[in-house]
């Protein structure tokens, strides 16, 4: 996630306080992206999905962290359109997702983002900090 937020700054010519949401639908990876985040964004622009519903910004990043061996967390976010509608509908211009691909892919209201969203891997040195 740092990666990509110091990709948009740097290269995008991103203003990332200004112009990006960093959501998630569980409060334990919102935690864990505000720590990721921190020192790049502030700390209003990282939370959940209902935090952000109304509000818009030109970059969204959907952060979608589970545990694997509990797939019940993503079942209650697949449960119904209007988590991933909000979350989607955020972004103006541009929309990452964070995610194990084949974790949720076969969820509901999911696959159709699997699908219409292609993989992107940057590759590189991984950055610290």
């Amino acid at each position: 996630m740092r990666r990509i937020l110091q990709r948009l700054r740097d290269d995008g010519g991103v203003d990332l306080a200004r112009d990006v949401y960093v959501i998630s639908p569980f409060r334990a990876v919102v935690t864990g992206a505000r720590r990721a985040c921190r020192n790049l964004l502030p700390d209003g622009r990282v939370g959940t999905i209902h935090t952000t519903q109304g509000k818009e910004a030109d970059v969204v990043i959907l952060v979608l962290g589970t545990d694997p061996r509990r797939p019940g967390a993503r079942a209650w976010a697949a449960s119904k359109p209007n988590l991933l509608n909000v979350a989607v509908s955020r972004a103006k211009r541009r929309l990452f997702v964070i995610g194990d691909r084949k974790a949720w892919r076969d969820q509901r209201y999911f696959a159709t983002l699997t699908e219409a969203l292609p993989t992107h891997t940057w590759r590189g040195e991984r950055q610290e900090g």
